[in-house]
């Protein structure tokens, strides 16, 4: 399992948040579907929660992170709450787990490339320095994808660590 981490633990005074119902972009339909269920799409329009996070160390932004879930998943909970902050005692996942959601499984994706104008600026990133894409799918035991999240972070502030058990 991939740990990503800032300096810093993220409290509330260092994680601004918003909370919206959008409809989805295709792509975050199509990478549930690729990442974790393997199943066929049925709908282009469905509603999703985005719950977007800027947050910073030291007053400096060290990446954004933005989660989306289904409103039939997470409607009434801390994850659609928009107070600054995480979603409560032990963040996403125990909401997750408290809905009868509890992940299982996670797919994650990261690479580097050259930060959009918009992702430059809100990252107050200087010129020609790269930023790490990280997407996660994550999936309960039985395949449902709970929740898909797409984070921009700060190449020279992140470092990625893997452990895992070597098959047989």
């Amino acid at each position: 399992m991939a740990l990503y981490r800032t300096a810093r633990p993220q409290i509330p005074e260092r994680m601004l948040r918003t909370v919206r119902a959008e409809s989805t972009l295709w792509f975050f339909l199509t990478a549930w579907q690729t990442c974790c269920t393997r199943k066929t799409v049925t709908s282009r329009n469905r509603s999703v929660y985005e719950r977007a996070r800027l947050v910073k160390d030291q007053g400096t932004p060290t990446h954004t992170l933005t989660s989306y879930y289904r409103p039939e998943d997470v409607e009434g909970t801390p994850l659609v709450d928009p107070a600054a902050g995480p979603a409560g005692r032990g963040g996403g996942f125990a909401v997750l787990t408290i809905q009868g959601l509890e992940p299982d499984k996670i797919t994650e994706t990261v690479y580097a490339r050259m930060p959009t104008p918009e992702e430059a600026g809100r990252l107050e990133h200087p010129t020609g320095e790269p930023v790490m894409i990280l997407n996660r799918a994550t999936c309960t035991a039985s395949g449902r994808v709970v929740e898909f999240a797409r984070g921009v972070h700060s190449a020279s502030r992140f470092a990625w660590s893997y452990t895992f058990k070597i098959p047989d």
